[in-house]
């Protein structure tokens, strides 16, 4: 971006993830269409680059009560609890339970997507202010996560063999209000493969500055990388068989018939990525 001579007019990020490519071409002043397939990466872009302003909340006295409320609610077990938590966080098992996150963090998750759940239900929520929310909790689920970034799997004890990165697996869960910029403009999260994107704008005869596509690196489906995202982004809740008992059903199969197992929850692979549209052209920089 910086070294084109464009400035301003409409950027397109077809694979925007967390949209960190997107925020900079927002603060560079284009207007940003935000793709991405992923339903946590939709959340993030809607927040970050829909959002130019905080919402009002204006049912909750404001932003920063009803991050205060948030912050406060009690914790409570529930589906991220017993499914991605141990019994107990002194004492886990990673051969009979999965370690995603503390137990005091999975219920503290539970609470608090619950609430939001509740008051979208109710019709508390606009649009923006449920994006912002969500998003927030995108970032505060990432960083207690006992991972190292993606939710294939987790480490084996907290932290590791290393055990590093304690002070953010240990840490509290918590929401932060996220920062915005407001860059004047209409910008738009869009939850699409690409190539409609890019159909839909070469039809509505939409000039496209800058079209920036960083698609997957490999042939792997990201939803597996992300899966624990997009279940609290979706709270969808998926039933999972009990860490235990798919151990369980592993020690108990024939020699020589145990599949490559992970004791981890990954959805069923999203359907093959279609080739971008033939009509772009677009330059590389």
């Amino acid at each position: 971006i910086q070294r084109t001579d464009t400035r301003g007019g409409l950027f397109v990020d077809y694979f925007a993830g967390s949209s960190v490519v997107a925020r900079l071409a927002k603060l560079r002043g284009f207007r940003v269409f935000a793709n991405d397939w992923e339903p946590y990466a939709a959340i993030i872009n809607h927040c970050a680059i829909t959002c130019n302003t905080m919402p009002a909340f204006a049912a909750f006295g404001g932003a920063g009560m009803v991050f205060r409320l948030l912050n406060s609610i009690a914790p409570q077990a529930g589906y991220i609890t017993a499914n991605l938590c141990p019994a107990d966080d002194a004492h886990p098992d990673p051969d009979t339970e999965r370690l995603f996150f503390t137990r005091a963090n999975g219920m503290r998750i539970d609470a608090l997507r619950e609430q939001i759940a509740a008051w979208d239900a109710a019709g508390l929520l606009a649009a923006d202010e449920r994006a912002v929310l969500l998003g927030s909790m995108m970032y505060a689920v990432s960083y207690v996560s006992n991972t190292s970034g993606v939710f294939k799997g987790f480490h084996r004890g907290w932290g590791g063999q290393t055990s590093t990165a304690l002070y953010r697996i240990l840490s509290r869960f918590e929401l932060r209000p996220p920062v915005f910029y407001d860059n004047q403009q209409a910008n738009r999260a869009i939850n699409l493969m690409p190539r409609p994107v890019a159909e839909q704008l070469r039809d509505r005869g939409q000039h496209v500055a800058i079209a920036y596509l960083d698609p997957p690196y490999n042939q792997h489906p990201y939803g597996s990388n992300y899966h624990v995202l997009n279940t609290v982004a979706l709270w969808d809740k998926p039933p999972l068989p009990h860490a235990a008992q798919v151990a369980a059903s592993l020690l108990s199969a024939p020699t020589g018939a145990l599949p490559a197992v992970r004791l981890t929850t990954t959805p069923p692979p999203p359907p093959p990525m279609p080739p971008c549209s033939k009509r772009l052209r677009p330059t590389i920089f």
